[in-house]
């Protein structure tokens, strides 16, 4: 009977995800992730073959009565129902390296256990925060140094780290190349459905305390950000856009948060509104010569791309909000970022004085005032780029056993 209820709860929970057929074939790198898949791909080394296995939005269906099979006796023997899939995948495609992002990372590490003689590779697609820390970690590749610091806070274990930079971030620039830019200013949305109406549906049990101190900070933070780029876009008759978080497939959405924007201002000023695709919020930053953020990991990447950025990580809503999470007087998150890219204060003649600062700034004088901080938080380098770092160190693990699958 309690083993009848555990298949039932589990299949529950898995029915709410996007279906998706999946062939059994082996492969030489399993990737755990849908989103930003084709930047993934670029880092896959010839001949080597590789399939997507997502665990992030979707249920991955193979047609196989033995994979099943290894799931249901997995979990009526206690496994816990994600790390039962990713062990039978496991067996069934029996990869030789495989590759999670943040939101599986723990999963990898428990898993990795199980397969001593496969390589896990967890790969950093977000700028890390307590208390939603990974705490057991294979060989973890993150944007730069600070996301091993705070995992050493907390304890965590990882079995190997290299602070690589942002694939995604690198490639981009790489093919988006030196063009004019479009805009003067970038805001960077950091817009979410559940911030703006304050939904704790999706907050894990014994963490709704937390959940409301995100949304109390963040819309605190985007309204006092958002006021003033646009007053003082409008003062001095600056190109604005907007990175939105909406996507360009999901209309209603868009509405929504340009509506969530508009609330904010009382003298109808309107920027360009910019949908997300792949790769526009990227191209967007790129196309002017400074953006914003509170403290969104596009405007880490954008630091670690030489793009000029401004941060309000540090007004006081945040800065309160980041001292109780980091449990520090100053925390991590900020405390390596250059004073000319923090706004301190609720203060717009702070905010006026150092984008103005920051605008006036030359290509070289700007990378030598971050040249720190870049290292430190988004190590994307132009002589060892992100991707063909991970393609090298990939193709290292693939020939200690093979040089790939035909």
């Amino acid at each position: 009977m309690a083993t009848t209820i555990i298949l039932k709860r589990t299949f529950q929970n898995l029915r709410s995800r996007r279906l998706r057929i999946v062939r059994a074939e082996k492969c030489d790198v399993l990737i755990l992730q849908d989103i930003g898949k084709e930047f993934l791909m670029a880092c896959i080394p010839e001949p080597a073959t590789a399939k997507i296995f997502s665990l992030d939005r979707e249920l991955p269906i193979i047609l196989s009565l033995s994979y099943f099979i290894r799931i249901v006796s997995s979990i009526v023997a206690g496994v816990r129902p994600g790390a039962a899939v990713l062990r039978a995948a496991i067996k069934l495609f029996d990869p030789l390296v495989v590759l999670s992002g943040d939101t599986t990372a723990n999963l990898s590490g428990e898993v990795a256990e199980i397969f001593p003689n496969k390589s896990f590779i967890v790969l950093s697609s977000c700028v890390l925060v307590p208390p939603l820390l990974p705490q057991k970690l294979p060989i973890f590749c993150s944007y730069g140094n600070y996301d091993k610091d705070v995992l050493d806070q907390v304890g965590a274990v990882y079995a190997e780290h290299h602070p690589i930079g942002s694939i995604k971030a690198g490639l981009i620039k790489r093919n988006f190349g030196n063009k004019d830019k479009q805009f003067d200013i970038c805001f960077i949305s950091q817009y979410r459905d559940s911030i703006a109406d304050r939904n704790l549906a999706a907050a894990p049990q014994g963490l709704e305390g937390f959940y409301n101190d995100i949304f109390d900070a963040y819309n605190a933070a985007i309204a006092i950000a958002y006021e003033y780029t646009c007053r003082f876009s409008k003062k001095n008759n600056m190109r604005l856009c907007v990175a939105m978080s909406a996507s360009h497939t999901d209309p209603d959405r868009q509405e929504k948060e340009k509506k969530y924007f508009r609330s904010f201002l009382s003298n109808g000023y309107d920027p360009v509104f910019i949908p997300r695709t792949s790769q526009s919020s990227y191209e967007a930053v790129m196309s002017s010569r400074v953006s914003l953020t509170i403290d969104s990991a596009l405007g880490y990447e954008a630091l670690g791309m030489g793009e000029k950025v401004l941060f309000f990580v540090q007004i006081p809503c945040m800065r309160q909000y980041y001292q109780k999470q980091f449990k520090s007087e100053n925390p991590k998150l900020y405390s390596n970022l250059p004073q000319e890219l923090k706004i301190i204060r609720e203060d717009f003649k702070e905010f006026e004085d150092k984008l103005t600062r920051l605008l006036s700034l030359t290509g070289s004088e700007y990378l030598n005032l971050i040249k720190d901080a870049k290292t430190y938080y988004m190590n994307n380098s132009e002589t060892s780029p992100p991707d063909e770092y991970l393609k090298r160190t990939i193709r290292s693990l693939l020939k200690k056993d093979h040089t790939g699958r035909g």
